[in-house]
């Protein structure tokens, strides 16, 4: 459900542009073959993707938080 309200934040024209380019930065990552951690290391090269995509995901919620809230 978060992940949707993220990808409809993306989309919508009042989110700042610095929470769509740390999304679009945490997509290339994730989809990226260079890793800090590689994806060969199973379980252990997932979490730091799910942790950059908790972190991009958690900035569209909040910029879109702060622009209703305005």
């Amino acid at each position: 459900r978060r992940l949707l309200t993220a990808l409809q934040a993306f989309r919508d024209p009042q989110t700042p542009r610095w929470a769509k380019i740390t999304a679009i930065a945490a997509l290339l990552y994730v989809v990226s073959p260079l890793d800090v951690v590689p994806d060969l290391a199973p379980v252990i090269g997932w979490i730091d993707d799910l942790g950059v995509t908790a972190v991009a995901v958690s900035a569209l919620l909040s910029a879109t938080r702060r622009a209703s809230l305005r």
